[in-house]
């Protein structure tokens, strides 16, 4: 039962006339006509089926009347007592499988409810009925509620969970990624091109540091290049690691220059 005032339901939904009566429903001499009763109830006055013709019934005073699929007290004094109720309600569900793949993605998999509006929000504050989407990768709060519609109860702001866009595995690629032929002792270089996820800085780090040594050009481009230099010294393997940094939307990246003699 709601606490609200109840009157605009009367005032809307049933705008109750006195009349004289005429009839056999019982004994008393004045009746009631509920007009506007919602397409599809029934109606029922001291558990007799009344018919409804054009959203309109005629109840005798002080009859009790039960409509279907709300109840209402038809007394005396012409007042209502209406209990409202819950719509049905399919609540919507997070999405669990979303990866960033650069592509505005839904975060949730819509509701349904039949009487009344579905609303949704990121924030608790704002809201649309259309379902919320995002781009980047990250964690958002979902929000749903339902306004109601007419005698049917609506949902308070609830919040859902957090939505996750997972970051995409991030990539690096060398070209070439090894030599051979590094086997005198005298020092020697190579240049390579790099290649990585948008967004990530690339940095380097030999393998033996007193061996090798490398420097990259252009670090924060998608395509940058980097010169591989071996120190005078003993032939071996030797190798440098190229790391691309973890950003908004990738995991970080990592690949290694061989160098062989």
């Amino acid at each position: 039962m709601l606490s609200e005032d109840l009157s605009k339901y009367q005032e809307k939904f049933y705008d109750i006339i006195k009349v004289t009566f005429v009839g056999d429903l019982d004994d008393n001499t004045t009746k009631y006509t509920l007009i506007n009763i919602p397409e599809g109830w029934t109606l029922t006055a001291n558990g007799r089926s009344v018919t409804v013709t054009n959203g309109e019934a005629e109840i005798p005073e002080g009859a009790n009347v039960k409509l279907t699929p709300a109840t209402a007290i038809i007394n005396k004094v012409k007042s209502v007592t209406l209990e409202d109720f819950m719509p049905q309600i399919t609540a919507p569900t997070l999405r669990t499988d979303l990866v960033y793949n650069g592509q505005t993605q839904a975060l949730i998999t819509a509701g349904e409810v039949d009487h009344g509006t579905m609303l949704y929000s990121t924030n608790g504050t704002t809201w649309s009925n259309k379902v919320p989407t995002a781009t980047n990768a990250g964690d958002y709060n979902i929000y749903y509620k339902v306004v109601p519609e007419g005698h049917y109860l609506g949902v308070e702001p609830t919040l859902i969970g957090q939505a996750s866009i997972a970051k995409a595995k991030g990539w690096i690629t060398l070209s070439p990624s090894y030599t051979t032929g590094w086997d005198t002792w005298s020092s020697k270089y190579q240049t390579i091109t790099i290649t990585h996820h948008p967004g990530g800085t690339v940095t380097c780090r030999p393998v033996t540091a007193d061996m090798m040594s490398a420097s990259i050009f252009n670090a924060t481009s998608t395509s940058c290049s980097a010169t591989i230099t071996k120190a005078s010294g003993l032939p071996g393997n030797y190798g440098v690691y190229f790391t691309s940094a973890a950003t908004q939307n990738y995991t970080a990246a990592q690949a290694v220059f061989l160098c062989q003699p």
